[in-house]
């Protein structure tokens, strides 16, 4: 990932500019997910909670409402680290879009 310096005239334009810029960063992740092998990756809510910037407790709500699942490996509980990441391109996605219309 190349290291660019954002500048901007006004905070809007600086705010789409870094949008554009974390959009980018995870289309570039997702796509390296998927070019590897389609081996499921599962990893701890720790790892979750920091990838996310999420409380423990927000892991537990999000599950509940289904935005992804835990799985249980014995009697501990994973992860799947695509779902985790599908969501988070949804969530930034629609962050986008609403700053978009806020804008209009």
């Amino acid at each position: 990932m190349s290291n660019n310096i954002l500048f901007s005239d006004t905070p809007e334009h600086f705010y789409e500019q870094l949008r554009e810029f974390i959009r980018q960063s995870i289309q570039q992740e997702l796509s390296s997910l998927t070019k590897q092998e389609e081996e499921v990756s599962y990893i701890k809510k720790t790892e979750v909670c920091r990838m996310l910037r999420v409380s423990k407790p927000t892991i537990d709500s999000h599950v509940e409402r289904g935005y992804y699942r835990k799985y249980h490996i014995g009697s501990r509980v994973f992860y799947n680290k695509t779902e985790i990441l599908a969501y988070l391109g949804r969530t930034n996605q629609m962050q986008s879009s609403k700053a978009t219309i806020q804008k209009e």
